[in-house]
């Protein structure tokens, strides 16, 4: 039946009891009559048609008739049916192949709206729908205060009794026997007489509903225990607990951190979960959980320990990981900032075998020490035990000859010490992992390839490492590298003075001018020839190689008359005797 907008009505929000979904809160307008009350004459209204019906409806209210719009039988039947076979909502909600799907998932969707809906109702009117189809057959106050609820265990020879006390408004209130309803599980609203209220710490209404009409629970002394571990030790980390025959005592400790790397949905990743210890109690990074509780029992005494977490203190642990290279996921998870193949220089690898479990590895081997110095702990599963996660290190001497260099490259991993030649074969193909003597396994690290790819591709020799003197720039590199562990001689470690040139005297009898970026082209020139070493001056046409080319030749030159003016004059000296005097006379 129509309510007409031009009769007068009222907005109402109105229980009723779903066959399936239990309780549920519906937007309707009934119609007023002429001495201001309620008849029977109502129209259930949607967002859709709430315009309709303006003048009575507020944004507040036309927010709560949205939200429980998601509510209705049909927007829930389309938002959780997604067969192919056509089939009506009614059809799906008697279907007993989606009564698991209704009672898991979907009763707590609807929990979670209805609790959205009272919060925005607190302090209003809603009604109840009465057996005679009457939208407000019952008035019932949405409290704005919350109850709170004492759970009690008293514990003796015969075994332990277990029931709630309620208070609300500073005042306990009995529910028990009093026709008190559970509208909502989670979080738990409860309706007694015309109040509907909920309560702190977001009681679970499974909790209460056993004593809706039931004075305690009674649990025989053989199953204390078992009830103990599996339900008390809950019940006490999430609610307030009053206890007696059994202690429950609060702890505070030192906490730690820890970094656990395990693999990721049955593959070769890897993910990283964040998590904290308290004595023997572990929170994970970004868990709702506050409290942890550990049973003890010595003899027939049980003692529970309450061990709260410190969110400000795990907050400076979270930053400290991100600032050494981890960034947030999800949850407890976390994953490198930068994660990728690493580039390869020279082009002489194509690619190089890497998930990002190596990528972790590394990581974890960079930053091990970081890491103790702030307290936190690195674990892994026990598939990686198989790894080595120690200290590993690569040291190069390079011998110059005449026409080659001779590369001694010893790598370390721990106690173990052997010639990087070795690993050619997994360097050449890319191959991160081999054996070590203790059946652990060793990840190349990425930078190893960059550095000795070149130089194991360009070896003349595959027993050892020997590299042509044209192909300096690879010992170069390793310089430019840091030259960590480098062992080189005197005439090799001038290289590293490359960026710091001295300036050469320009030639007394060149005639042409050098452009700062050609006389910079000179000085290296003179640079590579004092040192023995080749090179190769390449640039664009027109930009002087060639008048920098004389200006050595003519520095050469005027070297060499030089020199052979003083080899002359030396001479010279040798043959005239002591007694007599010497002009030297010009060539």
């Amino acid at each position: 039946m129509l309510v007409v907008n031009t009769q007068p009505f009222d907005l109402v929000y109105t229980l009723i009891n779903h066959k399936h979904l239990g309780c549920i809160l519906q937007p309707h307008v009934v119609q007023v009559n002429s001495l201001g009350n309620h008849t029977l004459t109502h129209q259930r209204i949607f967002a859709k048609t709430a315009d309709y019906f303006s003048q009575k409806i507020s944004l507040e209210d036309l927010e709560i008739i949205s939200l429980l719009d998601e509510l209705d039988e049909q927007y829930i039947f389309k938002l959780y049916y997604h067969d192919k076979k056509k089939m009506r909502a009614a059809e799906f909600f008697e279907k007993p192949a989606y009564k698991e799907l209704i009672e898991n998932e979907i009763k707590s969707y609807v929990d979670q709206k209805m609790d959205k809906a009272f919060r925005l109702l607190m302090g209003r009117i809603v009604y109840k729908m009465g057996n005679d189809n009457n939208p407000t057959s019952q008035k019932i106050q949405v409290s704005q205060s919350k109850a709170s609820v004492l759970f009690h265990f008293r514990r003796n020879k015969e075994g332990t009794r277990y029931f709630p006390t309620i208070k609300h408004e500073g005042k306990r209130i009995e529910f028990m026997y009093k026709g008190a309803h559970i509208v909502t599980q989670s979080p738990a609203w409860m309706q007694l007489d015309d109040q509907l209220i909920t309560f702190e710490k977001n009681v679970d209404g499974k909790k209460l509903v056993a004593f809706l009409n039931k004075r305690f629970i009674q649990i025989p002394q053989t199953g204390e225990e078992n009830y103990f571990r599996k339900f008390v030790t809950q019940l006490i980390e999430k609610y307030d607990v009053y206890a007696e025959g059994f202690e429950i005592v609060t702890e505070k400790y030192a906490a730690t951190s820890c970094l656990k790397l395990q693999p990721h949905d049955d593959s070769d990743q890897l993910s990283v979960k964040l998590t904290f210890n308290y004595g023997a109690a572990n929170f994970e990074f970004d868990s709702d959980q506050e409290i942890n509780v550990v049973l003890e029992k010595e003899s027939d005494n049980y003692t529970f320990k309450r061990i709260k977490r410190n969110r400000e203190w795990e907050e400076t642990q979270k930053n400290i990981v991100e600032k050494i290279g981890l960034k947030h996921l999800s949850g407890a998870y976390f994953t490198l900032q930068q994660y990728g193949q690493p580039t390869i220089q020279n082009g002489l690898l194509i690619s190089i075998e890497t998930t990002n479990k190596y990528a972790f590895l590394e990581w974890v081997n960079l930053h091990k020490d970081a890491l103790r110095e702030k307290h936190i702990e690195v674990a892994h599963s026990n598939e990686l035990n198989k790894y080595y996660l120690g200290s590993r290190s690569l040291k190069l001497e390079v011998k110059e000859n005449k026409d080659w260099f001779d590369v001694k490259a010893i790598v370390y991993f721990g106690e173990y010490s052997f010639p990087f030649i070795a690993l050619r074969e997994y360097v050449l193909s890319g191959k991160r992992e081999f054996l070590l003597p203790n059946g652990k396994i060793a990840i190349i690290p990425d930078e190893w390839f960059g550095k000795m790819a070149g130089m194991l591709e360009l070896s003349t020799s595959e027993d050892e490492i020997t590299l042509e003197k044209h192909h300096i720039g690879l010992i170069q590199e390793a310089l430019n590298d840091g030259g960590k562990h480098l062992n080189i001689s005197s005439k090799l470690h001038k290289i590293k003075e490359y960026g710091e040139l001295k300036e050469a005297t320009i030639p007394e009898h060149f005639s042409g001018d050098l452009r700062p970026y050609q006389k910079a082209g000179f000085d290296w020139f003179y640079f590579l020839k004092e040192n023995g070493f080749g090179g190769c001056l390449a640039d664009d046409m027109g930009l002087g190689k060639t008048i920098q080319t004389l200006a050595l030749l003519q520095k050469e030159k005027e070297i060499y008359h030089a020199c052979q003016g003083m080899t002359k004059q030396e001479n010279l000296v040798q043959s005239i005797p002591t007694n007599q005097a010497y002009t030297p006379q010009l060539q």
